[in-house]
């Protein structure tokens, strides 16, 4: 029965991911990424350097590039996984879904998977790309590992957060506006918040501030574009007095929430299985 089951999830994540790889949108846009993120990094070369390109030039591209990338899974995930389930819903077809042998878990991970595998080709197609950052050096293979290993983590916990959106709302374009609400509250949110606590500490503890560094320093390791800037040591000063580095605190958190997102949408699910 394992194995039936096993066989039968398969089958189901192979139809997603034909019908998502083999459109013709999936086509134009797969090209159209590649030829902006192309286009911004020659252009950036020409315009900073021209023809001399020295390591920290290819250091400044290969962050630029990276941010781009972030920028891209941030916009892009939530368009792709937020109709995982009520897309089904709206089509009348989650009854039929929820008659197979999956368990709710099974389809809510299945459904995220399937709807994240297009963003991992993009992520993957770019690596073309960096392979002009290795030709002038200043970049170590390990720092573009854990680049794609963020991305792909933030991918993971935005489409998680996506899915559950998409559980809970019965139609797509709230869960895909709840879903842009949590990747705000992720970038533009946290920032903000740290800013405030850093004011308000300063304000009313002018002998201590440090704590609000402290604390402001904290939340930012939740914002994906700081702890992504913070991998590549934009920050020359130690970040004072946090447990972890900020991207540790970043998986552990983010990876926490992930986990309770999908856990979540699973019993979302399987009650209108009961309901249904």
């Amino acid at each position: 029965m394992t194995k039936l089951r096993a066989r039968f999830l398969r089958a189901v994540l192979a139809v997603e991911l034909r019908r998502r790889v083999r459109s013709r949108r999936s086509a134009w846009l797969l090209s159209g990424y590649l030829a902006v993120m192309g286009a911004v990094m020659l252009g950036y070369l020409y315009v900073s350097t021209g023809p001399n390109v020295v390591s920290a030039t290819s250091r400044e591209l290969f962050y630029l590039l990276s941010t781009l990338q972030l920028v891209m899974v941030l916009f892009l995930t939530p368009a792709v996984a937020a109709g995982t389930i009520s897309g089904e819903r709206e089509r009348q077809t989650l009854h039929v879904l929820l008659t197979t042998n999956l368990t709710a878990a099974e389809i809510v991970v299945g459904k995220l998977v399937s709807s994240l595998s297009f963003l991992v080709l993009l992520v993957v197609a770019s690596l073309p790309l960096y392979a002009i950052v290795f030709v002038y050096g200043g970049v170590s293979p390990a720092l573009l590992t854990a680049a794609f290993a963020f991305f792909l983590f933030t991918m993971a916990v935005v489409g998680s957060f996506s899915v559950l959106a998409s559980a809970l709302c019965r139609r797509t374009s709230a869960a895909m506006v709840t879903s842009y609400a949590a990747v705000g509250a992720m970038v533009i949110g946290t920032a903000l918040l740290a800013q405030f606590v850093r004011l308000w500490w300063e304000r009313f503890h002018p002998s201590a501030p440090p704590a609000g560094g402290f604390w402001g320093d904290g939340i930012l390791a939740f914002n994906p574009v700081w702890s992504l800037w913070s991998m590549f040591s934009f920050r020359e000063e130690p970040v004072g007095g946090l447990p972890l580095p900020p991207v540790a605190l970043y998986v552990l958190g983010y990876g926490v929430l992930a986990l309770a997102a999908l856990a979540t949408a699973s019993i979302a699910v399987g009650r209108a299985r009961v309901e249904g």
